[in-house]
């Protein structure tokens, strides 16, 4: 009986909807899986061969990945910047529903997480799983005199007033995470040094003032206060290794307990983020100099062979097959300095860069395993590729959705599952729109641009949401052909331009709980 494709694909839809259900309802801890988000820093969409065959760096253990997982070609940021969009991921909600419309930088100011705003942390802590945090925060803390007890939150602070016998309060350790070692600001800004359950790892009778400057192996961009021993090409090496730690102490605990419970790791790496200083090797695997281009280049392969260590020990505790892996970027990536000399662009065929409104500048790759690799082994099919339209404030529902926890009406408020997608490369689309907003000043001095996506269609604005830029990318993925003017799509500008004031003026853009 010859079967038409309407009816497969019909049946292919029923098949992921029924996988779905069952892996929420109510799964046990052994049933669920792991889950492992590695967020890189400002990798672009064109630095992974998955999306551009003519980057200039292989990247074996992404490669792989893509290989035995799904690739996601339309993902973007909330963001084309950092803070805002990590913001984002946490909590699914746009940045401007935080504390501050553009995200919060400082250690020390007030927290971007709203009282009452709840993370990842929280939402999977409630499903029972065991989480960890690695790397660089950017959501702002509290920190505290420690002769007046009052709060500091000058950026100009002096460091030898701050009480370091108290742990950074409104940080990670109040979001839900059981454990974390992190970096406040990346190794882009003050503090440089790690603090280990948000309490500070050095001796804060020893931390010392760096001047702007190169170190040997090390860079410091910005004049800021941090450990005497502070070496930014080393902060990738300390976070895998204190990753692999915890992996190692999770599967003890697991065997001592004879009961296994699942993790949840946000590992956030520094590469390729300025100061682009990449080790001399990272747990014995050689770093610098390997793209025989840049550092720029270089950090991006640190990035993969971290991601790597930690697959490897995922497989030797026995916890790979059943680990969702989430691979992206905070934002877009960096299409000029000495790689684009050498013939790479980390946006590829995409418009603009980290900061731009345009494509590249929110665009991000995407890359999810779960599974063995193998048809019968994988919960997410091998070597497929997916077209739906998602943000990365979407992992929160997903992830809701997969461990069976509510989306509260209050909570995830711009976030929608696409889980079926995960299960299913031909799902019908799951987003209707999308908001993204930028950072980099237009040639009038507007910052802070807006866009709103519908379908392939893109409307870009004005931060006082002015339409000024219309594109179809089903055609023009470059954005080369600025319809805005065009009178057969006036009717578009005035229509997208009302639903993106919507959603500004919105206490959510999604349902809760979609498809019920």
């Amino acid at each position: 009986m010859k079967i038409s494709r309407t009816t497969f694909l019909a049946g292919t839809a029923l098949v992921a909807c029924m996988a779905v259900n069952a892996l929420a309802a109510n799964p046990s801890d052994a049933e669920r899986p792991n889950i492992l988000i590695f967020l890189m820093d400002d990798m672009g969409y064109g630095d992974a061969r998955a999306y551009n065959p003519e980057s200039k760096i292989p990247l074996p253990n992404l490669e792989k990945m893509a290989e035995q997982g799904m690739v996601f070609t339309d993902a973007h940021s909330s963001s084309a910047v950092c803070a805002p969009s990590r913001y984002s991921i946490l909590t699914g909600n746009y940045p401007w529903r935080g504390r501050n419309e553009n995200g919060t930088w400082g250690f020390n100011n007030p927290s971007q997480i709203l009282p009452g705003q709840e993370t990842l942390g929280h939402l999977l802590k409630r499903a029972g799983y065991h989480n960890s945090f690695f790397g660089k925060v950017h959501l702002g803390g509290a920190v505290f005199d420690k002769t007046t007890g009052e709060r500091l939150t000058s950026w100009k602070i002096d460091f030898h007033q701050i009480d370091f016998s108290r742990p950074i309060g409104e940080s990670l350790m109040e979001q839900g995470f059981d454990y974390s070692y992190a970096l406040p600001s990346g190794i882009q800004g003050q503090p440089y040094a790690f603090f280990e359950n948000d309490r500070l790892v050095s001796n804060p009778d020893e931390l010392v003032l760096w001047e702007k400057g190169r170190y040997g192996n090390s860079e410091v961009k910005a004049a800021g206060f941090g450990a005497a021993d502070w070496d930014s090409s080393q902060a990738g090496p300390k976070l895998t290794e204190k990753a692999l730690e915890f992996i190692d102490r999770h599967a003890a605990e697991n065997k001592r307990n004879g009961k296994r419970t699942p993790f949840y790791m946000h590992y956030c790496s520094e590469a390729c983020h300025d100061p682009q200083t990449p080790p001399e090797q990272l747990l014995g695997t050689p770093v610098k100099g390997v793209s025989g281009i840049s550092d720029h280049l270089d950090m991006i392969y640190e990035g993969d062979v971290a991601l790597g260590k930690i697959i490897d020990r995922l497989r030797e505790v026995s916890e790979l097959d059943n680990t969702l892996i989430i691979f992206t970027s905070d934002n877009g990536g960096l299409p000029w300095g000495e790689s684009s000399k050498h013939g790479h662009n980390s946006s590829a065929m995409l418009r603009g860069g980290k900061a731009d409104i345009w494509e590249g500048g929110h665009r991000v790759p995407f890359i999810t395993q779960w599974g063995d690799g193998t048809r019968q082994g994988s919960k997410i099919p091998p070597g497929t590729r997916s077209s739906q339209l998602i943000g990365l404030q979407d992992i929160y529902a997903s992830l809701a959705e997969l461990t069976g926890q509510p989306v509260e009406e209050n909570q995830g408020l711009d976030s929608q599952s696409f889980l079926k997608a995960l299960l299913d490369p031909d799902c019908p689309p799951l987003r209707d729109h999308l908001f993204v907003q930028a950072n980099n000043e237009n040639k009038d001095g507007q910052r802070l641009m807006k866009m709103l996506r519908e379908g392939p269609w893109k409307l870009v604005t004005t931060k006082q949401q002015e339409p000024v830029a219309l594109f179809n990318l089903e055609n023009d993925l470059e954005e080369k052909n600025n319809l805005l003017n065009n009178p057969e799509q006036k009717e578009r500008v005035q229509r997208m331009a009302a639903k993106l004031e919507k959603i500004m003026r919105s206490k959510r853009s999604t349902s809760p709980q979609p498809g019920k």
